[in-house]
C-alpha cells in the first residue's frame, strides 16, 4: 500500500468523524471536497508518522497539539455556512507542518518535547526550543503549501537579510514575509526553515550582527539535526 492510500483511509476512517461529526458541528460528511490528492506521496508518509508516532494526540472536535504547541492544529478548512450540506476540505499547511514536525524529530534528533506547532506570538508555524522551559525557539519555521509561496517567501526573506526591523509594508505576501524576518530579529531563532510540499526546503542560518540586525545564509539540511544527536 502507498502512504498516499493509507493517508486516505486514516482521513475517511478517523480525521474527518472526528470533525465533522462532533455535535459542535454535526455537519456530516457529505459535504467533504476531496481534494486529499495534493498531498504528496512524501508528506503523507510523513504526517503518517507524526500521528503513528504519538508526536501530536487529538484533544477532541478533530484538533491534534503537541507538547509545546502553542494552539490545536485542525486539518480542514471550511465554506460558507448557509451551504447545505456544509462543505469542508483538507488544509495543506497542517498537513505538512506535521510531516515536517516528524523529520525535525525521527531524521534530525529533536526530542517530541521540544517541538510545537505555532510560536507563542504567531509567527512561525512550526517550532524547536533548545530546553523545555525556552521562551525563545532554535529553530523557526514557515510552512507553505505550494513551490511558488515557497519561492517567494526565500525571495523577500533573502533580500531583507542584513537589516534590522523593518517596517511593515507593501503587498499582503510582502507583508506576511517582513513579519516572519521581523521575528527572527526579535526571537533570536539561529535557523530558518522554509518548507514547502514534498520536501521543497530551504534552510538558513540566522547571524546576530548587533543592534536588531541579522544576516542570512543559506544553508544544507544538516543545519537542523539537533545538537545532542550528533
Amino acid at each position: 500500500m502507498d502512504y498516499r492510500t493509507k493517508f486516505l483511509e486514516l482521513l475517511h476512517t478517523e480525521l474527518i468523524p472526528q470533525y465533522c461529526d462532533h455535535p459542535s458541528r454535526g455537519w456530516g460528511r457529505a459535504g467533504f471536497i476531496d481534494n486529499s490528492a495534493l498531498v504528496s506521496e512524501a508528506d503523507a508518509c510523513d504526517f503518517l508518522r507524526a500521528i503513528e508516532g504519538g508526536l501530536v494526540r487529538h484533544v477532541g472536535r478533530g484538533l491534534y497539539s503537541a507538547p509545546k504547541s502553542s494552539v490545536k492544529e485542525q486539518f480542514f478548512w471550511e465554506f460558507k455556512k448557509n451551504l447545505v450540506p456544509r462543505t469542508f476540505a483538507i488544509s495543506l499547511e497542517p498537513i505538512i507542518t506535521l510531516a515536517a514536525f516528524a523529520r525535525l524529530h525521527f531524521e534530525y534528533g529533536w526530542p517530541a518535547e521540544l517541538i510545537g506547532t505555532q510560536s507563542k506570538k504567531w509567527e512561525f508555524d512550526l517550532v524547536a526550543y533548545p530546553q523545555q522551559d525556552a521562551e525563545n525557539e532554535s529553530i523557526a519555521a514557515e510552512i507553505k503549501k505550494s513551490a511558488k509561496e515557497v519561492e517567494k517567501l526565500v525571495e523577500h526573506i533573502t533580500s531583507l537579510s542584513g537589516a534590522g526591523m523593518v517596517d511593515v509594508t507593501g503587498n499582503a505576501v510582502m507583508r506576511n514575509s517582513i513579519k516572519k524576518y521581523n521575528g527572527l530579529v526579535e526571537r533570536g531563532a539561529s535557523v530558518f526553515w522554509i518548507v514547502g510540499p514534498a520536501k521543497l526546503n530551504y534552510v538558513f542560518k540566522v547571524e546576530q550582527l548587533g543592534n536588531n540586525r541579522i544576516a542570512l545564509t543559506l544553508r544544507d539540511e544538516s543545519l537542523l539535526r539537533h545538537s545532542k544527536s550528533v
